[in-house]
């Protein structure tokens, strides 16, 4: 809960900080906080639901897994599209709790109507976006990682202090992503039921 609430909490806050920037002001962190605070109900809510859900889904994925043969495989496949089905349901819940500071059912049934309208564009983008930050995880943190464990046999220091620096850069190109797809989620949001540019020309957001 505390994992999911830490995630939500800072998710709303960035998405609201998006938004004001999209009406063309210059928000702050004081001001992405305070909205976020503002919104305390509606996330502690969504966290309970999110939270209850993810565990659900683990709880059934270790249940598949402890099967045999053809169990096993239709169970892992059954679960991969249900989780993919929840993802997309509530792509949009972040920038519904910002805008209209609702939560629950009611927030789950906002973000899949207007996911409704733009489909396409939420699954290339996300995926996109996780593609991006998979390659460069893989350049900036994974090398430096391979390079320290390759070092390790000639100083145990050197090898460790390269992978601990391989792991902070790995955890700073994971936050940027993610932030990179809280912003994106907002803007897509916002040209799909507002149909505002916020700045991009209509051809990029098309």
């Amino acid at each position: 809960f505390v994992g999911y609430f830490t995630i939500i909490y800072f998710q709303v806050a960035l998405v609201a900080a998006v938004f004001h920037r999209m009406d063309g002001h210059d928000p702050d962190l004081g001001y992405a906080i305070g909205q976020a605070n503002r919104r305390m109900k509606a996330i502690v809510i969504w966290t309970v639901i999110a939270a209850s859900v993810g565990l659900l889904l683990r709880v059934l994925e270790g249940a598949a897994r402890s099967q045999n043969g053809a169990s096993r495989i239709i169970g892992s496949i059954v679960l991969s599209i249900l989780g993919f089905a929840w993802s997309m349901m509530v792509f949009f819940v972040i920038p519904v709790i910002v805008v209209e500071n609702t939560s629950g059912v009611e927030a789950i049934k906002r973000s899949s109507s207007t996911l409704k309208k733009k489909w396409g564009e939420a699954v290339i983008g996300n995926q996109g976006l996780g593609l991006i930050t998979f390659l460069a995880l893989f350049v900036l943190a994974g090398i430096p990682m391979f390079v320290g464990f390759a070092a390790l046999n000639a100083s145990t220091v050197l090898g460790g202090t390269i992978i601990a620096i391989g792991v902070m850069i790995g955890m700073f190109v994971m936050a940027a992503g993610a932030a990179l797809d809280s912003t994106y989620r907002a803007v897509l949001y916002r040209y799909a039921t507002a149909g505002e540019l916020g700045g991009f020309s209509r051809e990029v957001m098309d």
